[in-house]
């Protein structure tokens, strides 16, 4: 036997023999999580496949089934995500838009939300590739979920709980959880569909209660004095599972259908509805760990990962290329194990019988693996979505703040906000500028600015975009912020900082008559008094190093733990009013049993080379 170099894995060609001809050069696989090590080349008179025979005319794609393999997605400035989210806009609305409940969803589902900035699109709306089906739905799925419903109705019906065998081993997923305990267990060890088995999510609620409610009826009052409720009917499994995206892998969910047999509703469900979710109790619709959107969905898992990625600044693209990376290490996790088993199997004079005769396959083979990861648009619009889904309980939490200091100012500079309100308010900028990007006309923004109010913890207290600094457009939030400190006995705002008193103290004072109680307004400094010190006061100038070391020597000499010195101290220095910009320190001024010091710093400069007296 040869060892393979080094530096040469040995690719999946070379372990598959089904043809007469002699294998040419493999095309280009993604690079696999670790080498196969120590394989034993095949020897070159066994005749071997082409890839040809069996591999996709097209190049796979590593950055996702559906996805150009063009340049690298998370490459490059994050500054395109928004431009990203725009693309394919129309199949995107479709794919977030609300879906019935008595929708069905076909196992060859369509991905038409799954498009990407990079793709070239060959129609309106389409950056398949020519010849690419649409769906991405693996073809073998059909028949898997023939095999697996059949067996899930006989287990029910045989075993004593009358509950699926997964649901008695205390979990909903049915599948191998270990794909190398289960080639091993098999007849066919080394046949490349048994690292290709989904998993699968049983999802049967009415095993767990005793009876589901209408949630129509329910909603309507539908029923009789005798039957107060009218309650759902068994109507057979779902006709294919629904695919949703997991951190690493693609998860099916097998569900149930049920019917209203009440004359004026006759509405069918399905189990992952959301309004069957709604009626069930809470700890069991707890159970159902996914987010769904209209064919597609994301687990509780990765939906929590984007939110977390959002908040820490990073866009969809890049967390796009996150998922790809982890989809694509789970794969090439699996092909290793493939390739070492036909490895181990080839060795000895029975290896010729035990080589597979099919090869693992590519990660977007809708016949093998069928991976699949959706597009950065999609994940941009998900996290809007549970935004959007949580902005009752962000705007319940945001009302129930106190505001007895409050703080508000415009930022011109705005930054993509992702608000997430955990106990406090906070708020997580990424790199994206919103004003920029928000919807413009005739090449004009419609908002110019974001006025926030913060209260006494930093807690924001509300928040709306401007189209100026007038007061028209930030007076009315600051209005109806009033009403929910009544409604949550809080106290109305004692204090209200602002950056332009003069032109803010009015308006303020008008939407918040409690700045102004037990207030006694100051007088016009021109009507005030000129402050001046007590005729027994002295003002003394030191004017070099010696008078200002002799007289705070004197000072010092006095200060003791048990008796400390008390010294007033102030500075002064230019201000450019024009411009802002402020000078060097001209003036210290310290004042000690009724002595004011005065020193001016540009006289001791050149003495003491910038620094300080040593007395001081």
């Amino acid at each position: 036997m040869q060892l393979p170099e080094p530096a040469q894995p040995l690719l999946e060609s070379e372990l598959a023999c089904s043809s007469d001809t002699p294998s040419p050069v493999n095309p280009p696989v993604p690079i696999l999580s670790h080498t196969v090590s120590s394989l034993p080349r095949p020897d070159i008179s066994v005749p071997r496949a082409s890839p040809l025979q069996w591999s996709p005319p097209t190049v796979d794609n590593p950055y996702g089934s559906d996805l150009v393999a063009g340049g690298v997605i998370g490459g490059g400035d994050d500054d395109n995500d928004n431009d990203e989210l725009e693309e394919g806009a129309p199949e995107l609305e479709q794919e977030f838009m609300p879906w019935s409940d008595e929708e069905t969803f076909g196992g060859e589902q369509e991905t038409s939300h799954v498009t990407d900035a990079g793709a070239s699109e060959t129609a309106a709306g389409d950056t398949r590739l020519p010849g690419q089906p649409r769906s991405t739905m693996p073809m073998w799925l059909k028949n898997d979920y023939l095999r697996v419903r059949d067996r899930l109705i006989k287990e029910m019906r045989h075993n004593s709980s009358r509950m699926p065998t997964c649901y008695d081993c205390y979990t909903f997923y049915d599948g191998a959880d270990n794909c190398f305990l289960a080639a091993r267990a098999s007849y066919d060890g080394l046949a490349a569909g048994i690292f290709h088995q989904p998993q699968y999510f049983v999802w049967l609620p009415h095993l767990l209660v005793d009876r589901i409610p209408c949630p129509a009826c329910k909603e309507a009052k539908r029923g009789s004095a005798n039957k107060p409720a009218v309650y759902l009917q068994k109507h057979g499994f779902v006709d294919s599972p629904r695919r949703v995206v997991d951190v690493d892998r693609s998860i099916f969910i097998i569900g149930y259908r049920y019917r209203c047999g009440h004359k004026g509703c006759r509405k069918n469900y399905q189990s992952w509805s959301p309004s069957i979710l709604a009626v069930l109790p809470d700890v069991i619709s707890d159970q159902f760990t996914f987010r769904l959107t209209y064919r597609a969905g994301l687990t509780d898992r990765l939906a929590m990962l984007l939110r977390e990625f959002s908040r820490g600044g990073v866009g969809p693209r890049i967390f796009t290329t996150v998922v790809q990376a982890l989809h694509y290490r789970c794969f090439d996790h699996l092909r290793c194990q493939f390739l070492e088993m036909v490895a181990d199997h080839s060795v000895g004079s029975l290896g010729d019988c035990w080589t597979s005769k099919k090869p693992f396959g590519e990660f977007s083979d809708r016949e093998g693996y069928a991976g699949y990861v959706p597009s950065s648009g999609y994940f941009g619009r998900f996290y809007d979505m549970m935004v959007e889904d949580e902005a009752p309980e962000l705007q319940q939490m945001i009302s129930s703040c106190p505001a007895s200091i409050l703080k508000h100012d415009h930022s011109f500079k705005v930054f993509w906000a992702s608000l997430t309100f955990v106990l406090r308010v906070q708020v997580s900028f990424l790199s994206l500028q919103v004003i920029k990007r928000m919807k413009k006309q005739g090449g004009v923004a419609f908002f110019a600015a974001l006025h926030t109010f913060l209260n006494e913890y930093s807690e924001i207290r509300g928040m709306t975009f401007t189209p100026s600094k007038a007061h028209d457009g930030w007076a009315p939030v600051l209005q109806a912020i009033l009403p929910s400190l009544r409604d949550y006995g809080h106290s109305e705002p004692k204090v209200v900082f602002t950056d332009n008193i003069r032109a803010d103290k009015d308006r303020l004072l008008s939407i918040f008559p409690s700045l102004s109680a037990g207030v006694t307004p100051i007088e016009p400094v021109g009507a005030l008094e000129s402050l001046a010190l007590p005729s027994d006061w002295e003002i003394v100038h030191l004017t070099n190093t010696h008078q200002v070391n002799l007289r705070f020597n004197l000072i010092m000499n006095q200060h003791s733990d048990e008796n400390p010195i008390i010294v007033a101290f102030g500075m002064q220095w230019p201000v450019n009013t024009g411009t802002g910009v402020s000078g060097r320190v001209a003036l210290l001024e310290f004042a000690y049993q009724k002595v004011v010091y005065l020193i001016q710093v540009c006289s001791h400069i050149h003495v003491c080379e910038g620094n300080l007296i040593s007395s001081l």
